[in-house]
């Protein structure tokens, strides 16, 4: 078999782009600021985290345990 050569246009991408293709969630290609925190304010943001989030983990574990109780009595 010979190879034909075909009569279509090369397309040569130059990397322009007319669209931002960033999308949430991934890395943005920007640098990053920096937070710099004095001892006071990070141990606020820690505790301000914790308040937030426990709740949350707390409801987990429950939910976790009460189906550990429902799987037991129902076996038993």
């Amino acid at each position: 078999m010979k190879n034909k050569p075909s009569n279509k246009e090369k397309i040569i991408d130059n990397g322009q782009s007319y669209y931002n293709m960033d999308v949430d969630g991934l890395p943005k290609r920007e640098k990053k600021q920096t937070l710099y925190l004095n001892r006071k304010e990070r141990i606020a943001v820690i505790k301000a985290a914790l308040a937030t989030y426990f709740p949350v983990y707390l409801a987990v574990v429950g939910c976790f345990v009460l189906a550990v109780i429902l799987v037991y009595l129902w076996l038993k």
